[in-house]
């Protein structure tokens, strides 16, 4: 379920808050860029100013582990993005590993903690921030509902491009 918000989560970072954090409860937590992520081709809205199609080629698996934590892995995944307007694409190996834990701020409020490493496409719904393919080492956390909580950053030498420009 967590398959499309790893591969994108693959998304879409902010810079993590200074705010303490405890892990969460057992529970786990719904994910809403969970639709199962299989090779095929579907349509990406709300991330760029305009409609975006996406085939995608490989396998993406989550490992669920103990602690609501997950751990996505992709080997062999590629991905072919289309601007629906201008039939401009691009094309990306997205291979990077996703680890990603629930945590609770020191007010009760949950959120994602992300650490992306490697190629990933990275997604955040907002016309702002968008689609960003991130080579490298990348933390990042994101609001329950996959809205961004802190701007990813680079945690070691990386690369961003922006993805919604390249295909602008």
């Amino acid at each position: 379920m967590k398959k499309l918000f790893i591969l994108f989560a693959l998304l879409i970072g902010l810079i993590a808050g200074g705010v303490p954090a405890t892990a969460a409860p057992a529970a786990k937590e719904p994910n809403p860029f969970a639709p199962a992520l299989n090779e095929g081709t579907f349509y990406l809205n709300g991330f760029c100013s305009f409609k975006v199609k996406a085939t995608l080629t490989g396998k993406i698996k989550v490992i669920e582990l103990p602690g609501d934590r997950t751990t996505t892995i992709s080997p062999g995944a590629k991905i072919t993005l289309t601007n629906v307007k201008t039939g401009t694409t691009v094309s990306y190996v997205i291979t990077g590993v996703i680890h990603e834990q629930v945590l609770v701020d020191e007010n009760g409020t949950k959120f994602r903690d992300v650490q992306a490493t490697g190629n990933n496409l990275l997604l955040i719904p907002d016309p702002d921030s968008g689609l960003s393919l991130v080579t490298g080492n990348f933390h990042y956390t994101l609001n329950l509902d996959g809205s961004e909580r802190t701007r990813f950053e680079v945690t070691d030498p990386g690369q961003v491009i922006d993805v919604c420009d390249a295909l602008g």
